[in-house]
């Protein structure tokens, strides 16, 4: 690019994500489109597949409530998908939300607690500026009022257990005898769980082992896996259990 600058006939224009298809005509060896927002790459309509939204965490809230809090007072929400690029935005209720990119199949977006008032089923959806992925919902739950009555005097209120935890979805799902994955340098194996209410202090399970605590903040999960853990072929249950209660389970294979 520095040395086509230097020439007297070239023009650069910058079109916006809207304006795209009225000129996608115009794309041939002589009048090249860049996207700038996405890692500066060749720009090919029609080509490229759009992002897909696998899961969000947490999927439910309570009204008023942050999650993941952040310096700044604003709840970040993790976003699992496919084909991210460094463009893309998640976007909540028509709110593009500020949006950190880590890789193709993770983001993390501000939540402003503005956006967390209101209980009801809101959409959200990953966009590239190009294209939209599919839609999920994060359910914002209203706080319900009970009837005001006299309570029974020698019953004492019932304490409600709390929601227990879900697990989404693992990265990897899998692996091969003996590969590793998600290593560190010099370091072991890193198993990352999508969850939602996972409390800090509950065990992570793979198998039989345990090999983690969940910490605080609590989702998504990080876990080492021992290359022992993976070392011959078959499939391992992943799990949460804490003072006896446990979450869903997903299922790790390692092939042959």
């Amino acid at each position: 690019v520095p040395e086509l600058l230097h020439r007297p006939d070239l023009q650069v224009r910058f079109l916006d994500y809207a304006d795209l298809p009225a000129h996608a005509a115009e794309a041939d060896a002589t009048h090249l489109f860049f996207d700038i927002d996405n890692g500066f790459v060749a720009y090919q309509p029609g080509q490229s597949a759009p992002p897909l939204l696998r899961a969000i965490a947490p999927t439910e809230v309570e009204a008023g409530r942050t999650f993941n809090l952040q310096p700044d007072g604003e709840s970040a929400l993790q976003a699992v998908a496919e084909r991210a690029t460094p463009g893309t935005s998640v976007v909540l209720a028509g709110h593009r939300l500020v949006t950190s990119y880590v890789n193709a199949e993770r983001l993390t977006a501000l939540v402003p607690p503005d956006l967390l008032r209101q209980p009801g089923r809101y959409p959200v959806y990953l966009d590239n500026g190009i294209d939209q992925s599919n839609r999920l919902e994060l359910v914002i739950q209203g706080e319900e009022q009970a009837p005001l009555a006299a309570a029974p005097p020698a019953i004492a209120p019932a304490v409600l257990p709390s929601p227990a935890p879900t697990l989404l979805g693992l990265r990897p799902a899998g692996t091969k005898a003996g590969q590793g994955f998600n290593n560190e340098p010099f370091g072991p194996a890193m198993l990352v769980i999508d969850c939602t209410r996972a409390e800090p202090g509950a065990t992570v399970m793979f198998g039989d082992v345990a090999v983690g605590v969940v910490g605080n903040p609590a989702c998504p999960l990080s876990v080492p896996v021992a290359a022992d853990l993976y070392s011959q072929p078959g499939a391992y249950e992943v799990y949460l259990v804490r003072d006896g209660e446990e979450s869903n389970r997903l299922t790790f294979v390692v092939e042959q």
